[in-house]
């Protein structure tokens, strides 16, 4: 919409199969007790407002490289701004952080892997596909969390939270997928 840009039928339909296969995963974990169930609509609630935050961020980048400005320059001005903004944060919440030396490696791992070449890798591929498009790939991240939540932690999903697995990979298919 920001763009102007005409959203296909095709995308709001990987769009739905999304949200309904995420709301699936989120309330299909087996036994939930009430208070967790009211923790999971909070959460709910606030992963959306996450979700639309990252849809700006990503839109905002693809701007950026449209406009000319290198990728990694886009990607460092946005995280080092974000940085800025949440340092205040730290005074709050880095008890843990510096507690031990493996915490600290753990950080470092996070900050480096996942998040400083994971973004560049993102950044890349904002130059040749739409920031909608590229959005709703992400939906890999929470099936491979998912994934590992179920092999590594021995965590158990009821068949609705797998039927919601099955529809996020439907929406990752069609985003995946050439438009004929």
């Amino acid at each position: 919409f920001l763009s102007g840009k005409k959203v296909t039928n095709s995308w709001w339909f990987s769009f739905g199969l999304s949200l309904l296969g995420m709301l699936l995963l989120t309330f299909g974990k087996h036994e939930n007790s009430i208070e967790e169930s009211e923790y999971l609509i909070w959460g709910a609630i606030l992963a959306c407002f996450a979700g639309a935050s990252y849809a700006i961020y990503s839109w905002v980048a693809k701007a950026f490289i449209k406009s000319g400005v290198h990728q990694s320059s886009v990607m460092s001005c946005l995280f080092g701004f974000a940085s800025i903004l949440l340092l205040p944060t730290l005074l709050f919440t880095s008890e843990g952080l510096w507690s031990s030396t493996s915490n600290l490696l753990i950080a470092s791992y996070m900050a480096v892997f996942p998040i400083f070449i994971g973004y560049l890798c993102f950044a890349r591929g904002l130059k040749y596909i739409e920031a909608s498009k590229a959005t709703l790939l992400t939906l890999a991240e929470p099936l491979i969390a998912t994934v590992f939540a179920v092999v590594l932690i021995g965590e158990q999903f009821s068949w609705f939270g797998w039927l919601g697995v099955v529809l996020i990979l439907g929406c990752v298919y069609l985003q995946s997928a050439k438009e004929s």
